[in-house]
This record gives C-alpha cells, structure tokens and sequence, in this order.
C-alpha cells in the first residue's frame, strides 16, 4: 500500500462481524435465558456482548456503537444497525 501512496487510506474492521454476531449473540441469549436480564432487545447488554468478543485478544477495547434502525420517524426496535471502529492500513 505505501508502494501505491496509500498508506492511512484503507481501512477493515478489527474482527468478522458475522462471528461477532453469532458468537457474542450465543453468549447474549444464554444470558438473558439464565435471567441476567430481563428484557429480550437490551441494548446495553447486546452492546457489551459485542465489545467483549471485539475486544478479545486486543490490547485496548474495541468501539462498538449499537442503534435501532431509524427511517422516516419509524423505530425499527429489532433492526440494530452495527459500527464498530476500524483499523487503518
């Protein structure tokens, strides 16, 4: 990249989301069957799953931003819209 002048111009996510969706969703639900809370679309909680399995291995922790999808006033409350920080090449 630095070869081609791009450098701090390319970027990827610091993980899969498609595994940080179905291992950090797996720990989610195991959570909220066992009671650790009780409502079934807790933000805070998808948001802290994710961070966790983000963060795994890093030596800082990863960003995850969590929001239900918003369009036209309407609130999509189980339609979650995903942001996690990036790495920079």
């Amino acid at each position: 990249m630095a070869d081609k002048g791009m450098t701090g111009r390319m970027s990827t996510w610091p993980v899969p989301c498609s595994m940080m969706f179905i291992e950090a969703g797996t720990e989610y639900s195991l959570a909220w069957i066992n009671g650790e809370f009780t409502e079934k679309m807790n933000l805070e909680m998808v948001k802290k799953y994710f961070s966790e399995y983000a963060s795994k291995g890093s030596e800082e922790e990863i960003n995850v931003q969590v929001t239900e999808l918003e369009e036209s006033g309407v609130t999509y409350k189980n339609y979650l819209m995903i942001l996690l920080d990036y790495l920079n090449f």
